[in-house]
């Protein structure tokens, strides 16, 4: 069963709030043979038709907006080890910490906003000559051009969590204002002055945001 929420902020503006129950998938660049055949790996056209066909349900939902923001949290496998940068005491408790290290962010960002659009191009190129091979997307954007406020998080699990993506997508207005973006409570996150070293000397089992871990901006 997906886990979503769909509401409108402002007079008419759209947002959609949902999770994929699958592991991250880093992009995959085009390969060639020796013959100069050149093609998308399967991985990563199955992965975009399966993320199309899963959510299908919200096809049509930003239909027709020119301005969207995604805030994509890619909550990824947990490492066997304890990374350098977390303690050793943070490690043993029930929390998620940012993954520093590959893919990049931008990796993970490409196959699923295409994924998200109403049409997924797959080229093919055989020599000088090129081929188009169109796959049907989910549809909740016309196009993924709209992203023009783009946000990636890079977390590993918590124990005990399954690897998974959390994604909202919010409409925008179409004029930009530089001076509301630090009053926006989405980016509060980023305005937070308390330095992490002070983060981690926080014992205390029973707080309610972990350390190194934040809930998806809204």
């Amino acid at each position: 069963m997906k886990s979503s929420t769909k509401e409108k902020t402002g007079p008419s503006f759209r947002k959609l709030t949902f999770e994929i129950p699958w592991k991250p998938f880093a992009n995959m660049e085009t390969r060639s043979t020796k013959a100069g055949f050149c093609y998308t790996p399967k991985e990563k056209k199955k992965f975009m038709k399966d993320i199309s066909e899963y959510l299908e349900e919200y096809k049509g939902y930003f239909e027709g907006v020119p301005c969207l923001k995604i805030t994509i949290m890619c909550v990824c496998e947990r490492p066997s080890a304890s990374p350098k940068y977390v303690p050793s005491s943070i490690w043993r408790r029930q929390v998620s910490f940012y993954k520093a290290s590959r893919p990049d962010s931008d990796n993970y960002l490409k196959p699923l906003q295409d994924s998200l659009s109403h049409h997924i191009i797959s080229k093919i190129r055989i020599g000088k000559s090129e081929r188009f091979k169109i796959i049907r997307g989910s549809g909740i954007v016309d196009d993924d051009s709209c992203f023009v406020d783009t946000r990636i998080i890079k977390v590993h699990r918590k124990i005990g969590q399954d690897p998974h993506y959390k994604i909202t997508i919010k409409e925008l207005p179409p004029i930009y204002e530089p001076t509301s973006v630090n009053s926006n409570p989405s980016d509060s996150i980023l305005n937070n002055k308390t330095s992490s070293k002070v983060l981690l000397r926080n014992e205390d089992p029973d707080v309610s945001q972990p350390t190194l871990f934040f809930d998806l901006p809204t």
